[in-house]
This record gives structure tokens, sequence and C-alpha cells, in this order.
């Protein structure tokens, strides 16, 4: 799995994640307990990606991206990114 970009965000940036694996799948990410279920796309045959894009009011620090996914109605085990993500955005007024 990898997960794009590195550095904190902010409101209005986008966290991309990709992951490969069994072609026809049905994969989503979380970001820690904050984001779930965020649904990724079959680019290629195997290549999955799904994209999150920080709204204001949304804070987290140092969270984990887990992935999951279902291929023939069997669910993959979890993933985990090597580094957690950090997110953080003025609140909505």
């Amino acid at each position: 799995m990898q997960v794009s970009p590195g550095e904190p965000l902010r409101a209005g940036q986008t966290l991309t994640v990709t992951l490969r694996g069994m072609r026809g799948g049905r994969p989503a990410f979380l970001i820690g307990d904050a984001i779930a279920d965020v649904a990724m796309r079959e680019q290629q045959p195997g290549e999955y990606v799904g994209t999150y894009t920080v709204k204001p009011g949304d804070n987290a620090t140092n969270v984990p991206v887990l992935a999951r996914g279902v291929i023939g109605g069997v669910s993959s085990p979890v993933l985990q990114s090597a580094a957690s993500r950090s997110f953080a955005a003025a609140s909505r007024r």
C-alpha cells in the first residue's frame, strides 16, 4: 500500500491511497477512527486508487491508514500503512 503525500494535510488537500491486489476486488480505506470506508477504484487490473480530500473540521494526529477489500465475497486481511498520517483543518464557522 502506498499513501501520499507524507506530510500533514490541511483543508482542501487530498490524500491518495494506492493498493495492489487481485483484480475484481472492492477495497476501501480508513484513516484512523476519523474517516471510514473510502471506496477505491480499480484503475488497472489489480491496481486500486482512492482519494480523500480533507474537509473543514477534519482533525487527526498520527493515525494509521488502513485498507481492506472483498474479493469473491471473501474479506481480505486489513493492511496498515508504514507511517501514520495527520491532518488539521480549521473548524467550520
